[in-house]
């Protein structure tokens, strides 16, 4: 598996609230179309009731970066784009873990293509940067911390070293500080692999 995301947060701002609803609706769509027309598998999560600081999160998928180069040029040629601001915006690669040597097991995160996971309602995606210090550690420390690490968090999709993310339905997994650049988002329906901005998408 050689994918790499890319997790695009949305704060729109106060003044395009106040645009009446016939342009608000108009300008989701437009994103909605440019995100449905590039070749880039796009999931729309709310962030309403999760941050503080964004409402939408658009998680992208492709083979290569010069898709998701083209994909968020092109989103920034629209109107919502140009009304809000990106708070997080992460890239991450999907690997396979070295850590995880041979093993294999039915079910795990690289057996299908990244996405939504079945009727699960929530995706987390948290930050995790490694320091010098980590890898000055002998490899099979290192292998011994990731596997507590991997048996802690259950049903974990590992996306890279950078950042990970996992669809869980559980709700109280959203408990954590709006300061916090953990990202806790809702899914939003229809659960198709392209973005949709319905009027539960925080964006409004």
């Amino acid at each position: 598996m050689n994918e790499l995301y890319r997790y695009l947060t949305l704060a729109v701002s106060p003044e395009w609230r106040r645009l009446d609803e016939t342009q608000r609706a108009a300008d989701k769509r437009e994103l909605a179309a440019v995100a449905d027309g590039m070749g880039v598998r796009v999931h729309a999560y709310s962030l309403a009731g999760t941050r503080a600081d964004a409402d939408l999160l658009l998680w992208a998928v492709a083979d290569d970066l010069e898709a998701l180069r083209a994909f968020e040029v092109r989103l920034a040629g629209t109107r919502l784009w140009a009304w809000s601001t990106r708070p997080y915006a992460y890239l991450a690669a999907r690997r396979r873990s070295q850590y995880l040597g041979e093993h294999r097991h039915d079910g795990g995160e690289h057996a299908a293509p990244a996405g939504p996971v079945g009727d699960k309602s929530y995706v987390v995606v948290y930050p995790m940067t490694k320091k010098r210090t980590w890898y000055a550690l002998p490899a099979e420390e290192r292998t011994r911390i990731m596997a507590a690490h991997f048996v802690s968090i259950p049903d974990t999709a590992s996306a890279s070293t950078t950042t990970s993310s996992s669809s869980r339905s559980n709700a109280t997994t959203c408990a954590s500080s709006s300061r916090s650049s953990r990202i806790c988002a809702r899914r939003n329906r229809p659960r198709t692999p392209s973005a949709r901005l319905p009027s539960s998408s925080g964006v409004r």
